[in-house]
């Protein structure tokens, strides 16, 4: 934890998650966010995670406040959502001055 309240977690996705299947991939994310009593979410997914996040992000912004930002680098996965559903996304924005 840093001096700034923030903790950051690098997550390895275990090979035996499908990620291909969007309820199951939610569900992991969900649990072990709960698990981990993280809040304020803000999102690094670099590649292959993008499979994982992207529905995550699209479900959760339905769902909950809990993500503060997405920041994505090159994600896979991307051409399953069409323009319009990345126009309503309702990412909670907060601006920080460092």
């Amino acid at each position: 934890m840093s001096i700034w309240g923030y903790r950051a977690c690098a997550i390895d996705i275990p090979s035996s998650l499908s990620i291909n299947k969007n309820q199951e991939a939610f569900e992991w994310l969900t649990r072990l966010i709960h698990t981990l009593h993280l809040k304020n979410l803000v999102i690094i997914s670099p590649s292959m995670s993008g499979q994982l996040t992207l529905p995550f992000i699209f479900q959760s912004s339905k769902k909950q406040k809990n993500i503060r930002g997405f920041v994505p680098i090159a994600p896979v996965g991307t051409k399953k959502f069409q323009a319009d559903d990345y126009k309503q996304l309702n990412v909670n924005r907060e601006e920080f001055f460092i």
